[in-house]
């Protein structure tokens, strides 16, 4: 899993998108036990990626924070809001045609996000939420 962790580091934007793609992957078929531990660096990065990448990458990074927040469920509440607010903003800013997909695949991850925190979690952002929505 670091070794995993350090190929998002990759200063390559086609080698951070395969390193998201193999991390979802793995994520998607490991328990929660061996994700929960590394969920805050792991969400950090991601972001990270999702705000300084190139559309692949951004693609990529948003899909495997939904896949990553899907397997950990509520250990996730404590990075919710923040997560949340970024992803929100994001998804806003980005709206020119070449980012297309990658609004579709923030919009499904932020439904994975609160979907898999619960509804006490969601609550206080799920009003933001539904107008972020209205105005795509």
């Amino acid at each position: 899993m670091p070794a995993m962790i350090n190929a998002l580091d990759d200063q390559v934007p086609r080698v951070q998108s395969h390193a998201c793609a193999c991390l979802t992957n793995f994520v998607e078929n490991c328990s929660k036990d061996i994700v929960s531990p590394t969920t805050q660096a792991l969400s950090q990065k991601l972001c990270l990626l999702v705000k300084d990448g190139i559309s692949m990458t951004k693609e990529n990074a948003v899909t495997t924070l939904g896949t990553i927040v899907e397997k950990v469920g509520e250990d996730f509440v404590p990075f919710f809001a923040e997560s949340m607010d970024f992803l929100l903003t994001y998804l806003a800013e980005f709206h020119q045609p070449e980012y297309k997909q990658f609004r579709g695949q923030a919009i499904e991850t932020i439904t994975i996000i609160c979907s898999a925190v619960g509804l006490e979690a969601f609550r206080p952002v799920a009003e933001r939420v539904v107008e972020a929505m209205l105005s795509i």
